[in-house]
């Protein structure tokens, strides 16, 4: 029978499975991915991150949450999840994401993701941590 993990390898697994995930951009109810606190955190209007999604924003005053957002809000909120992970405050992510970056043609990572790039975005960022020049 194999040994159960002690204590501390349990915290580290935890660590480990949940660091993709930032809890201020998820429904604490349903655990998805929530349009309502991303649009807070980013400082970006709601109608913003309706027209990535090609939904109203009647409709995601509604259900914020809702099945068909996730697919959209997912690279965005990997991208702040990475980049909270590695800056350390939410002052710093913000801060990368509203500075021109010169791999994205200067423009800036928040103009790419509220353009419908979030993909391209997120690329970059697991790019970068896997040590991969742009």
């Amino acid at each position: 029978m194999a040994a159960r993990p002690n204590t501390v390898e349990r915290d580290r697994a935890r660590i480990a499975l949940a660091r993709h995930v930032l809890t201020d951009l998820h429904d604490p109810e349903t655990g998805r991915l929530d349009a309502k606190r991303i649009a807070a955190y980013l400082h970006v209007s709601l109608s913003s991150l309706a027209a990535l999604t090609g939904g109203s924003v009647a409709a995601i005053h509604k259900a914020p949450a809702a099945n068909a957002l996730q697919q959209t809000l997912a690279p965005i909120a990997q991208t702040i999840s990475v980049l909270t992970e590695v800056l350390s405050s939410k002052e710093l992510v913000l801060a990368w994401l509203n500075s021109p970056h010169p791999d994205l043609g200067n423009q800036t990572p928040l103009q790419l993701i509220l353009g419908g790039h979030a993909g391209t975005v997120a690329d970059l960022v697991a790019a970068a941590l896997a040590g991969q020049p742009s």
